[in-house]
This record gives C-alpha cells, structure tokens and sequence, in this order.
C-alpha cells in the first residue's frame, strides 16, 4: 500500500513540476544550464556494493555544491542514491549527471492528511521533552519553529495549535515511512549537510539511532573549504567543527608557536581585509577599522573602564544543535546576562548583535532583527555602561577584538577569535572548544553569572593563547580541504548566493583524501 500511495503521489508532483507554468519557464532555463555543463565523472577504482545516501538539495548551485562527495563515494564503486522531497526532471537529470544512481522521495501528497496519532503527541509534547521512535521530536519542532518565527523562545502552549499540528502530523508521516524509505534500502552511509531542523533532523537522527555511518559536511571559514565531521550516539550534538581532543593534542606537539601564531593572525587579518571570513553569511561584508579614540566616542564609552563584549547568537539559529548551554535558549541567555551587566557598573559591556543576521534576514524575506527587537522588549533605557552594536553595524568585528579587554560566548567562533588574540573568553555552553584550555567554562548558570559579576578577577588560564592559537590553526588548516573538482563562493550580493563552476579534475587531491576517509573510522577528516 505505501509504494502505490508513494507512486500516485510522485506521478502528481511531477505533472505539477512540469505542467505548471512558472515552474515549467523555470524549468526550461535550467535545462539549458544543465545541457551546457561539462561534467567527467570519475570511474570506479573498485565495486565493493556499499551504498550511500546524500540527502539532497533543490536548487543548481547547491547541488554542484554536492560533487566532492558524489565523485568520493562513486570512486569508492558505492551507489549513490539520492534523497529528494519531490520528483522534478531537472533534479534527476543534474543529479544523474554528476554520478547519482537513484532516488528517495519522501514528500507525500496524503501526508496532508492529519496523521491520527497526532492529538496524543501533540498533548504530549505540551507536557513536555517528546521522543517519537527515539528521535528527538520536540528539539526539532522547537528548532524549526524558532526560525520560522524568527524568535528566540516558543511557549508551544500558546502556539498556534492548528500550524502545531500540522507539523506534528508531517513529522509522524515522515518518521512512521523512514523504515520504508531508507532502512529497507540498507544504506552504510549517510551524508548531510544541515540536520537540525524538519525535515532533515529527522532523517539525521534516525540514521544516527539505526548505526548508519552518518556524514555531515559544510562550507569552510572561506571560499574553496569543505569541513568533514563522522557522527555517531556518541558525538551526535558535538559541533562539525571540533576536533577530537587526540589528534588536537597529537597534531599540537607538532607545531612550532612562532610560526603557529604568525600562519593564524595572517589568515584572519586576510579574511576579514578581504570579506571572505564566512562569506556563506556575509559576516565581513562592507565592515571597517575603527581606531580606539573613535570606538570610545562613537558609543560614549567611559575610557577609563574596561570593555567586556558580549557577542550575540542568532537567536533562533541552531540554537539546540550543539552541546549543552547552561541556559534554556538563547533568548534566556541574553536576558539573563544583561540583568548581570546592570550589576556591574564598572566595566563598559557591549552586545554585539551578529552580522549574520542581514543575509539571513534578507533570504528570508525578513525585517525582523531579533536580538536588538527583544533588547529593546525587555531594557527600556539601558544605562551608560551598556551599549549595544547592531547588526548592520560598518564597525569590523576583528577590530573590535583589538579594543576589548573580555569576551563572552556560547560557543561560537569568536571565542576562538578572541582567545588567540590573549582575551580572557567566558562560555555559556559546550560542543565545541570548552574543553581545550583557553575558555573560562561554568558548570551551571548561576556559576556562569557569577563569573560576569568578577569578570574583571578571572584567574589567568595556562597557556591559554597558545592552546587557543593550536585550536585556530588546526580548525583553519587542517580540518578543512581545499577543493579542486569544483571552485565556490558566495558572491556579494544580499543574499550571499552560493556560486559553483566544475573543473572536472575528478580525480584530484580532494576527491581522493574524502574517498580514503569515507572508509576510514576517522571522525574528522584532515588533510
């Protein structure tokens, strides 16, 4: 019964992909992009029948993104099946191109249909933390719902329990077929990009719990980077861009600080003189230097006091993707950090907001800057000590490092950053770097607080720059691989658009180190 109804339900989206008209003039202009494009698939070295699913992208560029692993698995001799939410021609035929042998599509027209387990789920998630078939149902509901809503914290008892249970519903569908739809097929891999939110977290997750050997790859700090990461139970909410702690220690005995430190401060001065450091979302795009003396005036600043900075997550960005935090969101985080801050009238504390926010906002068609808009809910007239730097902000954020005495973060890259440069950094949470000797870490929330209250009496951490500098050089050069099959970038524009060309070098140096480590137990692939 599940194939005819998957059958009458892939006959439907493909006459509605190729009979309806704007999809059927966006189309044709595919098709001609796709007909002038000179793609050499490599051929396999050997035939070993294992089989690996990528779970799949719908738009051109996004999809050329995908090659590197394509040509990996296909030199490998694995058959590579491809996982769509739809059939559309020009889907198959770009990835029939670039070496994909089949297809999964888990859209389903009767998935419209309320599932009937629906309401009891439902009261069942108002209730509290939900598993359904032992994945994580409402961590991924939450995550989704956020970004959708742009928002840093969901009551769902005052959610709208109608578009609730529609995502419920959708979600139950897809989980109750996964069975079906992959582990019927027997894959031994299974590569993602993003996993966090529906539909993906749910597929990540299953394919996690069923022992399938899951791969998670991404853009790197710059254009022409790929990072690798093995998932596993074990490290299934570690960030893709840790490292395990024996090879950092191996790889770290190994470097020389003089050179490490010279090799780390030339690439990030480069990255951020040139715009590219995270192009993806266009963080130092149009930014500038800004000199001391102009930085105190421009914000009002008290010369005399030390300058703590306070750098924002997006609020409803991956925010329960990685590790633990020590608060229930980030929103919490934010609120609770601020009240501390009004506390501490002797130290100048800015909150930077994230420049991501412009990109992502404008992708999604969205005004809302989240961050400045629940700042401005909670704190009416905030005091002279706090200042706040919004989104769009021209002020570069590797200058403002060079102005700053403190440092705090969840996790994100810019403790990092900050550390390489000597600043003490406090975290919120962990997944990624905490472990590693230069961050000032809390067990709870209220030791948390407490370190804000004595930021300025933070004992000095051992070797904490030098530890944070062998962190940065490994993230920068040898947890990423430079491509040579394909050349991307994301372009200036507002949306940051990804742009790929094919070089057909099919068998190069990437191809090859992806396709040993795919066979290998490695969690991170290193070049």
């Amino acid at each position: 019964m599940k194939k005819f109804l998957y059958l009458v339900s892939n006959i439907i989206f493909l006459l509605k992909n190729f009979l309806y008209l704007p999809h059927l003039k966006k189309n044709i202009k595919i098709f001609k992009k796709i007909f002038t494009l000179k793609i050499v698939n490599p051929p396999p070295k050997k035939n070993i029948k294992k089989k690996l699913f990528i779970f799949g992208r719908v738009e051109f560029n996004q999809i050329l993104f995908q090659i590197p692993s394509i040509y990996a698995a296909r030199l490998n001799g694995f058959n590579v099946t491809v996982v769509l939410p739809e059939i559309c021609l020009w889907y198959l035929i770009l990835y029939k191109k670039i070496g994909a042998n089949s297809f999964i599509f888990y859209e389903n027209i009767f998935f419209r249909f309320i599932n009937k387990k629906t309401i009891p789920i439902f009261r069942r998630l108002l209730k509290g933390n939900l598993k359904y078939k032992k994945i994580n149902l409402k961590k991924i509901i939450l995550s989704t719902l956020l970004r959708k809503e742009k928002k840093g914290l969901i009551n769902l008892k005052k959610y709208d329990s109608k578009i609730l249970k529609e995502i419920i519903s959708k979600s139950i569908h897809i989980i109750d077929n996964l069975n079906f739809l992959i582990l019927s097929k027997k894959p031994n891999y299974f590569i993602f990009e993003d996993r966090g939110y529906i539909p993906e977290g749910l597929f990540f997750e299953y394919a996690v719990n069923n022992k399938i050997d899951v791969i998670e790859f991404h853009a790197g700090h710059k254009p022409n980077l790929l990072n690798f990461k093995r998932y596993n139970k074990r490290n299934m909410t570690v960030h893709p861009f840790s490292i395990t702690k024996k090879k950092f220690y191996q790889i770290k005995s190994q470097l020389n600080y003089t050179t490490l430190k010279k090799k780390v401060f030339q690439e990030l001065t480069e990255c951020y003189r040139n715009e590219l450091w995270f192009s993806e979302v266009g963080t130092t795009r149009e930014k500038k230097e800004i000199s001391k003396k102009k930085f105190l005036k421009s914000l009002n600043l008290d010369p005399r006091k030390k300058i703590a900075c306070f750098f924002n997550h997006i609020l409803w960005d991956a925010t329960f993707f990685w590790g633990k935090d020590l608060f229930n969101s980030y929103q919490d985080w934010l609120v609770e950090s601020v009240k501390m801050m009004y506390k501490k009238k002797d130290i100048n504390w800015i909150i930077k907001c994230h420049p991501a926010n412009v990109v992502k906002n404008f992708r999604d068609k969205s005004k809302v800057f989240s961050e400045e808009k629940l700042l401005k809910c909670y704190f009416k007239d905030l005091p002279n000590n706090i200042k706040i730097i919004p989104s769009d902000s021209q002020i570069s954020t590797f200058s403002i490092l060079k102005l700053i005495d403190y440092c705090i973060t969840v996790r994100g890259t810019i403790g990092i950053e900050a550390a390489c440069l000597g600043i003490p950094v406090i975290t919120a949470g962990t997944g990624r770097y905490e472990d590693y000797g230069f961050t000032h870490n809390s067990t709870n929330k209220n030791i948390y607080l407490s370190k804000l209250r004595g930021i300025d009496k933070l004992p000095k951490l051992r070797q904490s720059q030098l530890n944070a500098l062998a962190f940065a050089y490994v993230s920068l050069f040898t947890k990423q691989i430079q491509t040579n099959v394909i050349d991307f970038k994301f372009l200036k524009n507002k949306s940051a658009d990804l742009k790929v060309t094919v070089n057909n070098d099919s068998e190069g140096e990437d191809i090859q180190l992806i396709s040993n480590w795919l066979e290998s137990n490695n969690e991170d692939l290193l070049n």
